[in-house]
């Protein structure tokens, strides 16, 4: 009795790394280019100002004075777009509050 295992030939393996490979090479393309598609054509462009100050707040949470003080973040109020350190952006009336830390001589 002849049994034969399962093989496969050099031109189909060669074919699925290729296949692979241009699967992950899309799904970076898309990854990377997601932000400027959502920019340009406005979908999906609202308000970040929970996540701002969700990341603010992590920050102090875990003791990044530099990143609070001195790093501006981009804030979409939905109206406007800004740039601004969590130090400034505590200062907004958003209807959130943002945790304070003394920001001298950090910068």
């Amino acid at each position: 009795m002849n049994k034969r295992g399962f093989q496969l030939t050099m031109g189909a393996i060669v074919s699925i790394l290729l296949a692979l490979f241009v699967l992950a090479a899309l799904v970076f393309v898309f990854i990377t280019t997601s932000g400027t598609f959502r920019e340009q054509t406005g979908v999906f462009t609202g308000s970040n100002v929970d996540s701002v100050v969700g990341a603010c707040n992590r920050h102090i949470d875990l003791n990044q004075g530099f990143e609070y003080c001195c790093v501006e973040k981009s804030v979409n109020t939905g109206d406007e777009k800004l740039e601004m350190t969590c130090d400034s952006a505590r200062e907004q009336s958003w209807g959130v509050d943002i945790e304070e830390i003394s920001c001298e001589g950090v910068c």
